[in-house]
């Protein structure tokens, strides 16, 4: 991982369904970030709840005794990576969901993560193109869309010669809508 002198924030914007959520579950079972993922029902889109269960996570995984209030364990985590010279990255998934159902606490989470302000701590976010107000410094992070000779490109790589058909291949792209990352899971699933 890299180092910065600024603390930042990355906004992954795709549609609903070309695989947001699977990308980001796949990056904290690779790397075990700190994460949280936001649901329209129950608890998970509160900001109360957001801040304890990733103060939390900071908190084990930097073996932090007692300190699970967010700003202090960010804090923590921040001069332990200043220390060794690494970024934590934390993943947090479908910051819209929560507006979808009338809730207006993203903007209290969009809030805390413009108040951030440690340099070795990256808010990794995903959401719909909706979400707009993330901040201005946010980076956001676009790949170019896939086309339908790449499906077909990458289908005849993994040896699936039998699905070439061009309606298959329509599907997939109008599925994914472009979204590289999507493609490479239906990969791994048909190879399974």
């Amino acid at each position: 991982t890299s180092t910065g002198t600024e603390a930042k924030r990355f906004v992954y914007p795709v549609n609903a369904g070309t695989g947001k959520t699977a990308l980001m579950g796949y990056l904290v079972c690779e790397k075990k970030y700190p994460h949280y993922f936001i649901r329209a029902t129950g608890d998970t889109y509160k900001t109360d709840f957001f801040k304890k269960c990733v103060a939390e996570q900071i908190s084990k995984k930097y073996h932090l005794s007692g300190e699970s209030e967010f700003w202090q364990a960010l804090g923590t985590a921040d001069k332990i990576c200043q220390e060794h010279n690494r970024r934590e990255v934390i993943i947090v998934d479908g910051l819209d969901e929560q507006d979808r159902y009338g809730s207006q606490e993203s903007e209290k989470i969009i809030a805390l993560l413009k108040d951030h302000k440690f340099s070795q701590i990256t808010f990794l976010v995903s959401s719909r193109p909706e979400l707009q107000n993330l901040s201005p410094d946010a980076i956001r992070i676009a790949m170019p869309p896939m086309q339908k000779e790449d499906i077909t490109q990458y289908l005849e790589r993994l040896g699936f010669n039998d699905l070439m058909q061009d309606n298959f291949v329509q599907q997939l792209y109008e599925k994914s809508a472009g979204n590289t990352y999507y493609l490479k899971f239906i990969g791994e699933d048909l190879q399974q």
